[in-house]
């Protein structure tokens, strides 16, 4: 049960709930129907934060956990706005900001994957916690009002634009310090076998 507890079951019902948003989305004819959109992208975004919660208060923390947990935060994130598009073509170049973002950290983390030791896979920082958080507010508020103009949504991206480009430089450093250990590790190692 350590292996693949409450924490990761949290991170594949966000997977499974990512086909289910985008029926109900694509299917939306009033505002009730958006409302369930919305209703279910935020289940998907309590889960995060319940899986998240459980994991470091009950010592839950796994290897796989730490691929899942933003494995299925991307997956929902890039469906959410590659959904968006589709409804609201102007959101195009804003939304698609988000793709490249998303696709970069999935790329750059599953090069660390390759190259770590599974226990030495980091969490997520404080920084892109608040980012995923806004992320979720400004994309539920967005789908549950039915009748929100292009306007509108691209006035809110805008802000979550900011956010996003301020959590994606945070993460530069992360990333090239993780390197730096994973090769100064790789180098006393070999000093060791040397020997």
């Amino acid at each position: 049960m350590k292996k693949f507890g409450i924490p990761n079951i949290l991170s594949c019902l966000r997977i499974v709930l990512i086909p289910l948003f985008l029926w109900r989305y694509f299917t939306a004819q009033n505002d009730q129907d958006s409302i369930v959109a919305a209703g279910l992208l935020m289940v998907s975004g309590l889960t995060d934060a319940a899986d998240g919660y459980i994991a470091r208060t009950y010592n839950m923390i796994t290897p796989i956990g730490k691929i899942l947990d933003p494995a299925a935060d991307k997956l929902t994130q890039l469906s959410v706005c590659v959904a968006l598009t589709i409804k609201m073509p102007k959101l195009f170049f804003i939304l698609a900001l988000y793709v490249i973002k998303e696709v970069v950290m999935l790329v750059a983390g599953y090069k660390l994957f390759k190259k770590l030791r599974l226990e030495e896979i980091p969490g997520s920082k404080w920084f892109g916690k608040i980012y995923t958080i806004c992320f979720y507010i400004v994309m539920i508020v967005i789908i549950g009002y039915y009748r929100m103009t292009e306007n509108t949504a691209l006035i809110m991206l805008l802000a979550l634009g900011g956010l996003m480009i301020f959590t994606f430089v945070m993460y530069i450093p992360e990333y090239i310090k993780i390197k730096k250990n994973s090769a100064a590790l790789e180098t006393s190692d070999a000093e060791e076998k040397a020997n």
